[in-house]
């Protein structure tokens, strides 16, 4: 596994706050690159993945749609793409 081991948290600064940890370990940089090639060989298809498609400037709306389970997968990108 990546990074440290041992995280210190200031617990005395930490107990007068109001704090949710979640922690998630999704993949290593491996897999991202076996994803990559298989993306890029189109061994995968992903168009059918991506319900939602927004501008960043409609963020909200995509979190929304998120939110209610209205979507699968929605990509934000920017007005000149």
């Amino acid at each position: 596994m990546p990074g440290e081991q041992v995280i210190g948290i200031p617990w005395k600064k930490a107990i007068y706050k109001d704090m949710n940890l979640i922690f998630s370990y999704s993949s290593s940089a491996y897999s991202w690159n076996v994803v990559r090639s298989l993306l890029e060989r189109g061994v995968v298809q992903t168009r059918s993945l991506i319900t939602h498609r927004e501008e960043f400037g409609n963020f909200k709306n995509a979190f929304e749609s998120l939110s209610m389970d209205n979507s699968v997968k929605t990509v934000l990108f920017h007005k000149n793409s």
